[in-house]
């Protein structure tokens, strides 16, 4: 299985998603404004993101009028490491089988997490028993 690039982000397309995740719908100016605050970055720069993260589907545009148009994050940033995380966890348990199951269990457990873990394993298995 190939892992899904749509949800892949580098250090821009994170930092845009970031302003739409805390704030919302935003311009193209607004996020050229605050993104820009922070590190040097052309308008254009931001424009291009904007239209590879639209692409990847990963944000949404509305509007078509140059200074009306805003755009929105398509899904949550829960979502979005939701998304990310199965997506990783898929492809290592295509190629590796149990070991990734192994790996990632230890891992929850040196966050002493593994509660948590059971938790969302019941909530699993109760969502699969309703299929």
């Amino acid at each position: 299985m190939k892992r899904d690039v749509s949800i892949s982000l580098g250090p821009r397309q994170l930092a845009i998603m970031d302003r739409l995740w805390t704030n919302g719908s935003q311009t193209p100016v607004d996020l050229h404004r605050t993104i820009a605050a922070d590190e040097p970055v052309a308008y254009t720069t931001i424009f291009t993101e904007l239209s590879r993260l639209v692409q990847k589907g990963l944000v949404h545009k509305v509007g078509s009028e140059h200074k009306s148009v805003v755009y929105r994050a398509v899904f949550t940033r829960e979502e979005w490491v939701a998304k990310t995380v199965s997506s990783v966890l898929g492809d290592l348990m295509q190629s590796h089988g149990s070991a990734a199951i192994h790996g990632f269990v230890e891992l929850v457990a040196q966050g002493d997490n593994l509660d948590a873990l059971d938790e969302a394993i019941a909530r699993r298995k109760e969502t699969a028993g309703d299929r």
